[in-house]
């Protein structure tokens, strides 16, 4: 059709459009098992200050992190160039397949740690 990366992008956005308004009319028609409400959507506030004070110190942890690592690619691209922000990104690639085995194996070994701690 003759529109490049724009129409890709027109397309992906009307796909999940589509998919989006197919799965809100199964769940709200009533033809689901789950019956979905608009009043249960409505936030509780006792309940979201609850997970905001446990959520809110992973929340700053990734907003430092996004800040350094925006901070670095600057800094590489401004004294290096395109090749040194190329390098960067194989050696954070590099750390990042090396760190995400050991972080699912933690996050994967806590439910099982947490249920027998609490079964004593």
């Amino acid at each position: 059709m003759g529109m490049d990366i724009k129409g890709s992008a027109l397309a992906t956005v009307l796909g999940q459009l589509f998919a989006t308004i197919w799965m809100l009319n199964y769940y709200f028609t009533g033809r689901s098992l789950i019956k979905l409400k608009l009043k249960n959507f409505m936030p509780k506030i006792p309940i979201l200050l609850s997970i905001i004070s446990i959520r809110i110190r992973s929340f700053f942890y990734a907003a430092g992190f996004l800040h350094t690592a925006a901070n670095l690619k600057k800094s590489v691209l401004k004294y290096s160039g395109d090749l040194g922000l190329f390098a960067v990104g194989i050696i954070m690639s590099i750390g990042t397949l090396t760190f995400m085995p050991i972080l699912g194996i933690s996050q994967g070994a806590q439910p099982i740690s947490g249920y027998n701690y609490g079964a004593r």
